[in-house]
């Protein structure tokens, strides 16, 4: 049985882009955009000679008809082999009819020259096995997800942009950055550029980023959740502060503390049955090493039972937050004191227990 063409993935395009097997209709979408811009600059450089783009490459913006897209992939090369028409945020599960009938024609008879991509961006790509599309669509188009790398697969990136830069930067301080930034790749360039700037030196360090960057609210919940673990309350509420002041809405700081708290708990269970970063890796999908790490550190110093209360105590702040009359801040105030409170009793009942 012939793989589903949704089973592609960017290491396959990867392999068929440097094997010169680039051919058919694809689908690019997902949250990584920077890769996805490269990937189609650098497809456009191997199938377009530069000075033949006004004969050969095609881009429709959204709303694109079936005519237009029909008239651009049949149109012949000029001065060239191929043809590479690109659409963007068209969304394939939402045409009408008669724009379905032209685009399923299209897609069964599809000319070898051309390559066809529909690039969703500001729209998101969502499937919908009830069209008639759907069938045509998973049979004749390879769809490429690109996702956030990695970790691991980012270092060496990061790095190399510092090369680029004139600078170096370790590997622990490279996922340092990754970590407090986020795996966003045009988020990170953004970061890199005002380091290479900001450095004096030719090594760029933690304490460089720390006063260069700007970090995620993901970075700044795990620093509020970490520091409520540790008892650091008065770094807990000068942190509380910073949010406010940047205008963080105080239902996303309360969700992104919660969805920390709940990794503390999964880290927490996997101290308790033995585990390592291994184990609370597969706990958490997706979680890098580096990320494993940093919450196995604090994990080994935490009670399960304290973090179940957390994860409780958080749910009530929820309700309270959208019952609230508008003293959102207090809200928050008010479960710090809670947690603070539940994790002195924990304390002692542990001191007891010794």
């Amino acid at each position: 049985m012939a793989a589903k063409k949704d089973d592609t993935t960017y290491e396959d395009l990867r392999a068929d882009m440097k094997a010169g097997r680039l051919g058919g209709a694809y689908v690019f979408h997902g949250e990584e955009a920077y890769l996805r811009e490269r990937t189609l600059e650098e497809i456009q450089r191997i199938l377009i000679a530069p000075g033949t783009e006004p004969f050969n490459l095609r881009t429709l913006e959204d709303g694109a008809t079936g005519e237009e897209i029909v008239q651009a992939v049949d149109s012949v090369p000029m001065l060239g082999r191929h043809t590479l028409v690109i659409v963007r945020d068209l969304d394939l599960y939402k045409l009408d009819e008669a724009t379905q009938e032209k685009i399923t024609a299209l897609l069964g008879d599809f000319p070898e020259f051309c390559v066809l991509i529909f690039v969703y961006d500001a729209i998101p790509y969502k499937t919908d096995a009830r069209r008639k599309i759907h069938t045509v669509l998973n049979k004749n188009v390879k769809v490429i997800n690109f996702s956030y790398n990695e970790s691991s697969k980012l270092v060496p990136w990061v790095r190399r942009h510092f090369r680029d830069g004139k600078k170096d930067i370790s590997s622990s301080d490279a996922e340092y950055l990754i970590f407090r930034v986020g795996s966003s790749m045009s988020v990170l360039l953004g970061e890199i550029e005002k380091l290479i700037a900001y450095s004096r030196s030719g090594i760029v360090t933690r304490a460089d980023i720390d006063a260069v960057i700007v970090p995620s609210l993901e970075a700044e919940s795990f620093d509020l959740a970490r520091n409520l673990c540790e008892g650091k309350y008065a770094q807990t509420f000068e942190l509380l502060d910073k949010l406010f002041s940047l205008r963080e809405e105080p239902g996303m700081i309360l969700g992104a503390l919660g969805w920390q708290l709940r990794r503390f708990y999964l880290a927490s269970a996997a101290v308790q049955a033995g585990g390592g970063v291994k184990e609370m890796r597969s706990r958490c999908a997706g979680m890098s090493e580096y990320s494993a790490r940093m919450f196995m550190k604090t994990a080994s110093h935490l009670s399960p039972a304290w973090c179940r209360s957390a994860l409780k105590l958080c749910a009530a702040a929820d309700y309270d937050l959208k019952n609230s009359s508008g003293d959102e801040r207090g809200v928050l105030e008010t479960l710090f004191i809670r947690l603070a409170g539940e994790k002195k009793h924990a304390d002692d009942q542990a001191g007891h227990s010794c």
